[in-house]
């Protein structure tokens, strides 16, 4: 009698084993199945300890026409691409809200802040797209002359910079409206005009030219076609833009350059006989470049600075990315292994392993990455 009323016991107990066990394999399942909606509550979190899954939070995911020469940028969360055949800006939850069937050979790709502006090297009309709104922007000039784009910036107000070749001078740069009027322009005639960036209060304008000297960096007033100041350099510098409201870098193959608003002070990082290979410059308060001893393959390292030229960060100990970005103070540098999420110190805040056939990993400023592959894109924080 004893014995069979263990034995009874025992059947129960794994009865009531298998169906608890059931329960959480159903509510794994359905957790797989409805991920967007459970949103990694606790309870799910618990389903995934108990099984030992290791699931990256995916928030949300992008399905887009693939051809081989998209271009990608992140645009306010969201994800914006261009190439030949087409455009297409998608919202932060992934939501397609504009689109057009044609494009630009060469696109490329300049954003800033809700704004981004589609336009290729040599061509000559900028799309300004907002928010699932586009707006061509025009030279607005009577001649019939052509004015191929050498460089185009748009900033968080939607004013657009735009460098062109003109016939008579060495170059021009204008600004555009958000609502494409054209509201300054400046001819060149001293020096061949390579890039242009708009001060953050959209006041004034800084412009690079390549001189019989050297370089020269010129600062405008958008009331006025006169200089207010001007720097100098014999070295070549090929880029220039805004890190913060009173500092402007440029960029040149031997160094980086800070130069302040007024372009009367400056500070300067040597490269010290290494190649810039990758870089990005914005708003917000740090240049983030990547140099190499060889100009292709080799080792390389990711090297932060501040306005003042000094190192805020540096990576030395890794391979050579095959990719980076940043927003705000977040930076996503895609690894052959894997994607690492950094803070402007280049300290990691996270990582999302099994980086294989991912092309493009882009930083939203929240710290979460738009992973993109050969078949779509998707959000995920680590």
């Amino acid at each position: 009698m004893k014995k069979g009323r263990n034995g009874k016991k025992t059947k129960i107990g794994t009865a009531i084993s298998f169906v608890i066990l059931l329960l959480i394999i159903i509510a794994a399942v359905a957790a797989a199945l409805n991920w967007d909606t459970l949103k990694r509550t606790p309870a799910a979190k618990k389903v995934e300890g108990a099984f030992g899954i290791s699931r990256q939070n995916t928030e949300a995911s992008f399905s887009f026409d693939m051809y081989s020469d998209n271009v990608f940028a992140q645009l306010d969360g969201g994800l914006i691409l261009a190439s030949s055949a087409h455009i297409q800006s998608f919202d932060g939850d992934g939501e397609l809200i504009f689109s057009k069937s044609t494009g630009e050979d060469g696109a490329v790709i300049s954003t800033g802040g809700r704004y981004a502006a589609v336009w290729s090297v040599g061509g000559e009309s900028i799309e300004l797209i907002c928010e699932g709104k586009s707006t061509q922007l025009k030279y607005q000039e009577g001649s019939d002359a052509a004015h191929p784009l050498v460089s185009v910036k748009v900033n968080g107000d939607g004013k657009t910079t735009a460098v062109t070749v003109e016939n008579g001078y060495k170059g021009a740069v204008s600004v555009y409206g958000s609502d494409g009027s054209a509201i300054y322009r400046v001819y060149l005639g001293s020096g061949y005009p390579l890039d242009a960036a708009l001060s953050p209060d959209g006041r004034e304008l800084t412009v690079l030219t390549m001189t019989e000297n050297g370089s020269r960096v010129a600062a405008y007033s958008l009331d006025s076609e006169n200089e207010k100041n001007a720097w100098e350099s014999d070295e070549l510098f090929f880029a220039l833009d805004y890190i913060s409201s009173g500092t402007v870098c440029a960029l040149s193959s031997e160094s980086a350059v800070f130069l302040s608003d007024t372009l009367r002070g400056s500070a300067a990082y040597d490269f010290g006989g290494e190649y810039i290979k990758d870089f990005v410059l914005g708003g917000d308060g740090y240049a983030l470049l990547l140099l190499g001893k060889y100009k292709v393959g080799g080792s390389g390292h990711i090297v932060t600075l501040d306005t003042g030229a000094s190192v805020l960060g540096s990576i030395e100990d890794r391979s050579e990315p095959q990719g980076f970005s940043a927003s705000g103070k977040n930076i996503a540098v895609l690894y052959s292994d894997e994607i690492v999420l950094y803070d402007q110190r280049l300290v990691q805040t996270g990582s999302i392993p099994d980086a294989d056939g991912i092309k493009y990993a882009l930083a939203r400023s929240d710290g979460s990455v738009i992973m993109v592959s050969g078949n779509g894109a998707s959000i995920s924080r680590p």
